[in-house]
């Protein structure tokens, strides 16, 4: 994955609010596109308290494909 992008994640918090968290797998995606799912798996199952499970994280991302207005900046400011 993209260097930038996976150190961004060391440090956010993946038990941000629902809005956030969401918006950090958009940012995500639009860096990485497909290749981008493990990484925000893998950052996600870091807050085993609010993580979805794989299939609830598998829906997200289908929904953060889809997200047009958010980019890797987003990930870079949170």
């Amino acid at each position: 994955p993209n260097l930038k992008v996976a150190a961004a994640l060391t440090v956010i918090p993946p038990d941000l609010d629902y809005l956030d968290w969401f918006r950090a797998g958009c940012a995500i995606y639009a860096a990485l596109g497909e290749e981008g799912f493990d990484l925000f798996d893998e950052w996600s199952s870091g807050a085993p308290n609010k993580y979805p499970g794989a299939s609830g994280i598998a829906a997200k991302w289908r929904e953060c494909a889809k997200a047009r207005a958010i980019n890797v900046d987003t990930l870079y400011w949170l």
